[in-house]
Order: structure tokens, then sequence, then C-alpha cells
């Protein structure tokens, strides 16, 4: 089959896919990545066929003007409005470059909400699988609802959302000849096709009631390229001391300042209490010290493996690559969607999570406990052990395929929608 990834602007959604679409490769399957050019390197280095949807970059400006703090229904409001514009403004380039693939695809793979994709599939008459990263989006979600809203307050924000979005995308439709009704899926509520939930079974806390059109997978096994291995001075920073080594993933996440706390800790790394190796880091002010490295990129699954902790902020990738090499998170939570993954690792005693604005005292705190917490290394153990059990996402999307292209694509036998069914 012909297969078209489509990314969504940020190397958190994009990273899952490239690890399905090498999974796809090996298995003979063509493979194309429309996206911006600012990870065109990132595909390439995959081994993937890369195309140019426009460039610049998707998000940027989301990544500058996002609400940090605490969560509000102002700050959650501002932030879906924020996404919203980025996908519009490129759901014309992305519907362009599909038309203009040399090979029509068999099929469209994209993360939720990916208004291109949608669009694009409409146009070219070709099923989109949604990916969904982790269980937030699906356990809001209900097929038993008028308004596919399991809750009040998702109702009255899916509501509020889809009066700012709906004539927006009316507009986009009609530019691109399609009819300005949109077909029943709209940017706030979620697709009654449902998808493929990429998560890990801790993570996968999902109510009894998720409808069975989503199905939970495993998390695909995708880091980076081997490229970006290690080079020998960052080797021995990280193995000629028995300080605690600290891997931290903050560095991009905060693209206007340098948070205090942040500050702080990389202060007292510089006075030999941890060694610190940061990840990223466009952040203005941040630069290397005695007990401070930074790399513009690193394969997580190798970093990991000299790490005793891991601080993040909470995105599904680096918690996941954390579970995997059994290593504790501490995580100061930025986004929507890291507030919730840090909940739910918290919840069971697999990390600990500060929230959007702990001090400076707080964070080193964490750090401290969730090095030396015996309690903490048994579950992680645990974790680990059970997430090589969880089914492989392309396993499942080539089975939702093979029974859409047959026409025999029956939601009630694809999953039965509760925790561990599906692995």
């Amino acid at each position: 089959m012909n297969i078209a990834l489509l990314g969504q602007g940020t190397r958190g959604d994009l990273y899952p896919l490239l690890g399905i679409g090498r999974s796809l490769v090996e298995r003979g399957h063509r493979v194309v990545v429309l996206e911006y050019d600012e990870y065109a390197s990132d595909i390439e280095e995959a081994g993937l066929d890369f195309h140019l949807v426009a460039t610049g970059s998707q998000c940027a400006h989301v990544f500058e003007n996002v609400p940090v703090g605490p969560a509000t229904p102002s700050t959650e409001l501002a932030t879906h409005r924020l996404y919203f514009d980025a996908s519009l403004r490129s759901a014309r380039h992305f519907v362009a470059a599909l038309t203009r693939l040399a090979q029509r695809p068999d099929a469209i793979v994209a993360p939720s909400h990916h208004l291109g994709a949608g669009l694009g599939g409409e146009m070219l008459g070709i099923p989109v699988i949604s990916t969904f990263l982790g269980a937030s989006v699906p356990a809001t979600f209900d097929t038993g609802t008028g308004s596919g809203m399991r809750s009040r307050p998702d109702e009255r924000m899916a509501r509020l959302v889809d009066r700012l979005a709906l004539p927006r995308i009316a507009e986009v439709r009609r530019d691109i000849g399609l009819d300005p009704a949109p077909d029943g899926a709209t940017f706030a509520r979620v697709d009654r096709e449902g998808g493929l939930v990429l998560t890990a079974s801790p993570l996968a806390t999902l109510p009894p009631g998720i409808p069975p059109a989503f199905e939970i997978v495993g998390y695909p096994d995708y880091y980076g390229s081997d490229r970006h291995r290690l080079d020998e001075p960052t080797r021995r920073f990280l193995t000629e001391s028995e300080v605690p080594v600290v891997v931290c993933t903050l560095g991009d996440g905060w693209a206007r300042t340098l948070p205090d706390q942040l500050r702080e800790f990389l202060d007292r790394a510089d006075r030999g209490r941890y060694r610190v190796l940061m990840i990223g880091g466009r952040v203005p002010g941040l630069s290397s010290g005695a007990g401070t490295r930074i790399v513009a990129r690193a394969n997580l699954r190798e970093v990991l493996a000299y790490a005793d902790v891991s601080v993040n902020h909470g995105g599904m990738g680096t918690l996941i690559a954390a579970l995997r090499c059994a290593v504790p998170s501490v995580m100061m939570t930025q986004w929507p969607d890291g507030r919730r993954n840090a909940a739910a690792l918290a919840a069971q005693g697999l990390g600990i999570d500060l929230g959007s604005a702990p001090t400076a005292d707080e964070f080193i705190r964490a750090v401290d406990e969730a090095i030396g917490s015996d309690m903490i290394e048994q579950r992680l153990t645990a974790a680990s052990t059970a997430m090589r059990a969880e089914r492989d996402p392309v396993d499942a999307l080539l089975d939702r395929l093979h029974r859409e292209r047959k026409g025999t694509f029956d939601h009630a036998e694809t999953s039965t929608g509760r925790r561990g069914a599906s692995r």
C-alpha cells in the first residue's frame, strides 16, 4: 500500500508517525511523510521519503504564545485557539501537497484534529486513520450522547471552540472546492470513526465506557536517528563521575525565558550536586557550565541509559522513553496534554508531578526524591515489563485498513475498548 503520514507541526506529533512509518517500510509498504521543511532532516534521517508541504514553521507561533501557569478554562481555550489557528493556516498547504503526490495514497495517517488530513482525505476519497497521543481525548468522547462529549464541561468547551472554528473551516472548504458544510466531524469534537490511541499501559487510564472505535495500542518505538548518537565528550561527561545524572528536556518547551526553577537547578549542577544533560535548549540565556552540557538533539533510548532521573514537561514521547528505561520522571508541565499525562503517571507512583509553577526548592526536592525512591524504582520495573506486551500499533493500523478496503469495517469489532484488551 501507499500510505501518507501527515505531521502536525511538533516533534511530539511527528516522531510517533516516524516510528509507524519505519515499521510499515520494513513490512514492504511505501510511505511518504508530508511536513514543513523545518522537519525535513528528522524525516530523512528516519529513512523515510519527505514531501514538502511548505517552508517555515507550522507551530512556532503556538510555542511562543501558549499560556503558562496553572490550567484554567481561559488558558485551555486560549491554547485551543492557538492550535486551531495553526491547523487552519496549514490546511490548504497539506491539501495541496496531497494532490501533488506522484502516487495516490491508499490511506492517510495523521494526528487527530488534523484539518489538512481530513479535508485532503475527503477531497481524494481515501480513508484517514487518526492517531491520538494518549487517552485524554478518547476518554472525553462518548458515542452515546448527541454532542459526543462525556461531560458538560467538555461539551461547553466543544461548543465554544466550534463556534469560533466552524465559519473559518467553511471558508477553507469552499476555497478548495468542497461543500462548505462540514460532514459531521468538527475541530472540537472527535470523529465517531475513532482511531488508534498511541499510549502505554501505565498511561492508559481510560474509563470503562470508552467507545470501541478507539483502539488502544502501544507507543511506537522511535526516539531519533542513529546520527544523533552521543559524541565521546558527552559520554565522558555522563560517566566520569558518581554524581547523579539528570537528563532534562524542558529547554525547547520554554521558548520565551528560562524558568527560575530551572536556572537555580542548573546553578546547583554547576556546583557539583548533579550532572545535567540538556537536550534542545533554545531558551535565551541557557549555556553549558561545569555540571551542565547542552546538545541540540539526542537519541533518548541511548541517553536515558545513563540517567538517574528525567526532567520533562509531561510529553508522551519522553514519558514513555523514560518508562521503557525504568527512569523516574520529574514533570514541570506547560501544555494541557502534559498536565494530564503527568497526573496519570504520578497517580501510579511512577514519577512526581510538580504542576506548572513549583518553587525552585520544590523542584530540587522532587529531583532528589525521584533519585532515591525505592518505591518508584520498583513500580518502574513493573511498568517497563508490562509495556513489552503492548500491541504493535502497525498491526492495528493494517488491520483497520484491511477491514476498510474490504468494506467490512465494523467499529464493534476493532477492540473492546477496554484497558489491555487490544494488546
